[in-house]
């Protein structure tokens, strides 16, 4: 959706529609239920990790929205806490 356009760190680096983490809707707020993130089967569990971009100021709520609506226990962060000056 357009309104999504901005949660998106990067235009290029969309999920995948199939893998994509929804979040709850928020009743009336079109897009609420979108985060930039995917599901990543495990060996034996699918759906086992979430793999997303690093939340922007605009999203960081929606990004503590998602760790808490699917019981995530641990984050792994795999980039620098700034890249090209973001």
């Amino acid at each position: 959706l357009p309104c999504n356009k901005f949660k998106n760190r990067l235009v290029n680096i969309m999920p995948y529609e199939s893998t994509r983490v929804s979040l709850q809707l928020i009743r009336g707020v079109e897009g609420s239920d979108y985060v930039n993130g995917s599901f990543i089967d495990g060996y034996r569990q699918q759906r086992a990790y979430i793999a997303t971009q690093g939340p922007l100021a605009e999203t960081v709520e929606d990004y503590w929205r998602m760790l808490w609506e699917h019981n995530s226990t641990i984050v792994v962060m795999l980039t620098k806490l700034r890249e090209m000056g973001r």
